[in-house]
């Protein structure tokens, strides 16, 4: 499961499920047999349902994610002073703090 940080496919993920799962059959002893089964069983179901629902939760953060073209037009409240000269000042668009600078 740990391989799953240099990777995005999640198919690390599932397996590391899987062998979690397959675990506790092991603990118990249980047949070799069963524990195989279990363990393809458990990396199929994983993966064709957990995949979309990892994806879907991605996608919908993404969505959520503010970036500059959402504030575009938006009326903004000066917080910090902008000065063109020291390229500093700060605006208050919504809940969230923006770095401000002018045209001129």
């Amino acid at each position: 499961m740990v391989a799953e940080i240099a990777t995005q496919g999640f198919l690390c993920l599932w397996i590391g499920l899987s062998c979690l799962v397959t675990s506790i059959f092991v603990y118990f002893n249980a047949d070799t047999s069963l524990i195989l089964i279990v363990f393809i069983l458990s990396s199929g179901i994983l993966s064709f349902f957990g995949t979309p629902v990892l994806r879907n939760f991605q996608n919908q953060k993404k969505q959520n994610e503010v970036n500059i073209n959402s504030v575009i037009g938006e009326v903004g409240i000066v917080i910090e002073a902008i000065d063109f000269k020291s390229n500093t000042g700060k605006v208050r668009v919504g809940f969230e703090n923006w770095k401000a600078l002018t045209k001129d």
